[in-house]
């Protein structure tokens, strides 16, 4: 183990959700999916209403 600053012993062991706005949804998924493993577990219906896009940029 380091004595650096940016060491600090904690290990990150589960992570429950993550939210991230991207320009093209598919290719997204399939970045996360078939190149780091991660397990799509739902998607939400599309929305088409101004409070979603405050709310996700």
């Amino acid at each position: 183990m380091s004595n650096s600053p940016m060491c600090s012993g904690w290990k990150l062991r589960e992570l429950h959700h993550v939210g991230l706005t991207v320009a093209d949804l598919e290719r997204s998924i399939a970045f996360y999916g078939g190149t780091l493993g991660m397990i799509l577990l739902r998607r939400r219906p599309h929305v088409d209403h101004d409070y979603v896009a405050l709310q996700t940029g």
